[in-house]
This record gives C-alpha cells, sequence and structure tokens, in this order.
C-alpha cells in the first residue's frame, strides 16, 4: 500500500507544477509576458503553449495513455 501512494505522490508533483505552469501562462502575468519576449516569442504564443501543456498533463493523466503523456511531457 506504501507504494502505492508514494507512486502517486510522485506522479501527482510534477502534474502540480505543470498545471500552475500552464495557468499562470493563462492569466498572461508580466513575467511570462517578458520572459517570452526576451526568447523571441511572439505574445500570441503564449495561450498557443498552454493549451499545448494542458493536453499533455491531460493525456499523462488518463491511465491509459499515460505512458504517451510521459512522453510528451518529457519532450515539452
Amino acid at each position: 500500500m506504501k507504494a502505492v501512494w508514494t507512486g502517486r505522490v510522485l506522479r501527482a508533483i510534477p502534474v502540480l507544477m505543470l498545471l500552475f505552469s500552464a495557468a499562470v501562462k493563462f492569466m498572461r502575468t508580466p513575467a511570462v509576458v517578458q520572459g517570452f519576449a526576451q526568447y523571441g516569442f511572439p505574445d500570441k504564443m503564449i495561450l498557443v503553449i498552454a493549451i499545448i501543456e494542458l493536453g499533455c498533463v491531460v493525456v499523462y493523466l488518463i491511465p491509459r495513455t499515460a505512458i504517451l503523456g510521459a512522453i510528451l511531457l518529457s519532450g515539452y
């Protein structure tokens, strides 16, 4: 039983971090806009990247597609 909960916690940590990252991008905070501008990305890409990030997390959370989700998150 400990192994199951350890696995759940270890799986939840990156999910929560990526959900927070996507939420900050959806809010378009000044730090995000400045960071995108610094790396040469246009402002309209913030929403696109946030949606892609959120989609990868959703794919990772579905048990049947968790392997694909893990690969997508690693690539992201």
